[in-house]
């Protein structure tokens, strides 16, 4: 922008003994007056002109100013209330996991509490953690459980295999505590035993395969045995598959085979 200057104002004066009339050196005074007159109004109006200007541009660096002040206000709310927040949520993680810390430390197995329980605190093979009968955690041994389970005649019978290889004729003592299938080889002749056989009041079915045509013999001291068929079976050529079914103080044994 730029503000109108007057030209510089040439009078010219009137001296006794001028050649120029005077009414010549008035007008031409006149004209100059009129002139600058002229001009001082160009310049009031630049200088009004270029005063409106720079209010405006000052207003609207005023009013950018407030925009800017405001937005950077909003931002800096907006970040210190998503710091509260963040504060609040770490704040209430904290609490939880306190809590859930606390919580598994009044948790134990038997006497040993959960949360400090290493490799190696269970260390009886088979041992896995459960519940007593009042609900609470405890050790125990799963083969402890199912040995005292069957014993008691309170689950499934146990259909594990044992076998037993060998051609040499003698007795051969099966024993029921862990087994109730038993394979055996035969050539010649064979006795055949039990121990931990099922106390009175419980049955425990048993099934004895027999590679061989050997003779073979059962004796179960303090138990009347019943043959099916009403005596003892012949052996087979080849093989024999005896079922034995310990009830009480009787057995009964039945066979097939090829």
């Amino acid at each position: 922008m730029s503000i109108f200057v007057p030209n510089e104002l040439v009078l010219q004066p009137i001296n006794a003994g001028d050649q120029i009339a005077f009414i010549t050196k008035f007008n031409n005074t006149q004209a100059v007056f009129a002139l600058f007159a002229e001009q001082c109004n160009q310049m009031v109006q630049s200088i009004d002109t270029a005063l409106s200007e720079t209010l405006k541009e000052a207003e609207q660096t005023r009013q950018q100013a407030i925009t800017d002040t405001n937005s950077i206000k909003d931002e800096a709310q907006t970040a210190a209330q998503t710091a509260t927040n963040k504060a609040g949520e770490a704040a209430s993680s904290a609490d939880d996991a306190a809590q859930s810390a606390a919580e598994a430390q009044q948790i134990a197995v038997g006497d040993v509490a959960i949360t400090s329980l290493q490799p190696g605190t269970l260390i009886t093979p088979k041992d896995y953690v459960s519940v007593d009968e009042q609900g609470a955690l405890a050790k125990r041994n799963l083969a402890t459980d199912v040995s005292e389970q069957l014993a008691s005649g309170s689950e499934l019978v146990n259909a594990s295999s044992y076998t037993i290889k060998g051609g040499d004729p003698g007795t051969t003592t099966l024993d029921l505590a862990t087994q109730q299938v038993f394979e055996l080889d035969n050539p010649t002749s064979l006795t055949i035993t039990f121990e931990n056989i099922p106390a009175a009041g419980l049955a425990k079915p048993v099934l004895v395969d027999i590679d061989g045509a050997g003779s073979v013999e059962f004796v179960i001291p303090g138990y009347t045995i019943r043959w099916e068929g009403g005596e003892p079976p012949a052996v087979f050529d080849n093989w024999s598959t005896y079922r034995i079914m310990f009830t009480g103080s009787r057995v009964s044994i039945g066979s097939f085979g090829g």
